[in-house]
């Protein structure tokens, strides 16, 4: 799917490249979760006696761990790189700042700064889901049952497939540079 044709073809040139390897970065920070998913089913506790270990404080920390940062820190981040308004009233001296060269259109720079934060934002999402994730398995580690460790797993992957690369956002956000 190419882009719409409003945007100048050397922005169209480098979406179409930066999106395709967002997907790639996607499917691969998914695979990690799915790999992580299976070592934390694969090693299972190392307390399996039946018996609590008395460490039910470290699961409620890391799932707190996680709230907060698919409750809070997720939302901001996308928020804060996702956004266009700073974007939008950034001037030409802002842009260098950023170290674009001089002499360029304003509404490139504008195009693929926001280009870049939107990879950063979609990342820095993704990596977060993973880090979930890991929390599932640690506390799994740590003597979690299958179902509190599953929770960490689909709180998770439910993030993850909420939020792939949309390639529409991303040109309508491109599209509205002036």
């Amino acid at each position: 799917m190419s882009a719409p044709t409003s945007l100048h073809p050397v922005v169209v040139e480098v979406t179409d490249g930066q999106f395709s390897t967002l997907k790639r970065i996607y499917f691969v920070l998914a695979g990690l979760l799915l790999a992580i998913l299976v070592t934390a089913i694969v090693l299972g506790a190392p307390f399996d006696s039946g018996e609590s270990v008395g460490l039910w404080w470290i699961e409620a920390l890391l799932a707190g761990m996680s709230m907060l940062l698919l409750g809070l820190v997720m939302p901001l981040i996308r928020r804060r790189l996702m956004g266009i308004g700073r974007l939008q009233r950034a001037c030409s001296k802002d842009l260098q700042v950023a170290g674009l060269p001089e002499g360029l259109d304003l509404r490139i720079c504008r195009q693929a700064l926001y280009l870049t934060r939107y990879t950063a934002g979609c990342v820095i999402t993704w990596a977060l889901c993973s880090a979930v994730g890991v929390y599932g398995l640690v506390a799994r580690m740590m003597g979690a049952g299958a179902l509190e460790t599953g929770l960490f797993f689909v709180v998770a992957g439910t993030a993850m497939a909420l939020l792939p690369p949309n390639r529409a956002r991303l040109n309508a956000a491109l599209e509205k540079f002036v």
